[in-house]
């Protein structure tokens, strides 16, 4: 009997999609920043260009001067954007893409600056792209239905479908 619900319990965690999963990307000195998640947060991702449009269209350009173009041929994007803020001190990361089953899992992390730090006086525009070759997300059992935001410590954020 204990046998048959040790299957049924690694049965269960095969199904719900509790296998392995493959770390296609990871920022290591990001993922020890944690995560405050900020109020005008915005999570996006892409697999298609008009997808990509709707979504970054209402992202200042200011938030764009770093990312690189995306080939959504060979490439799909993962990305993320914290709102305006008043001070420089402020960053936000993908500090992890997994893809695990159907979904990329997008770990997301951010700092802010402390009390006592000196910071720059202008408007900052925190955000992070980035791209993942589509090879690496298509395997012959899945392809990723969608993006899944997190909070290191596992919380969900914000989900998008592809």
């Amino acid at each position: 009997m204990e046998r048959f619900f040790i299957f049924l319990i690694i049965a269960l965690a095969t199904a719900a999609g509790g296998g392995a999963a493959v770390v296609l990307y990871e920022d290591e000195a990001a993922m020890e920043w944690g995560f405050c998640e900020p109020a005008a947060a915005r999570y996006f991702a892409a697999w298609y260009p008009e997808l990509w449009q709707s979504q970054v269209d209402p992202i200042p350009a200011q938030a764009k001067v770093f990312w690189e173009d995306v080939d959504f041929d060979t490439h799909a994007a993962v990305g993320v954007y914290m709102g305006e803020q008043t001070t420089g001190g402020y960053a936000i990361a993908i500090g992890r893409l997994e893809l695990q089953a159907e979904w990329l899992i997008a770990t997301v992390v951010s700092r802010e600056p402390g009390l006592e730090d000196m910071v720059t006086q202008a408007f900052t525009y925190p955000s992070d792209l980035v791209t993942v070759d589509k090879n690496l997300l298509t395997r012959a059992d899945a392809v990723p239905i969608g993006v899944r935001f997190v909070s290191p410590d596992g919380e969900h954020l914000y989900e998008l479908m592809f």
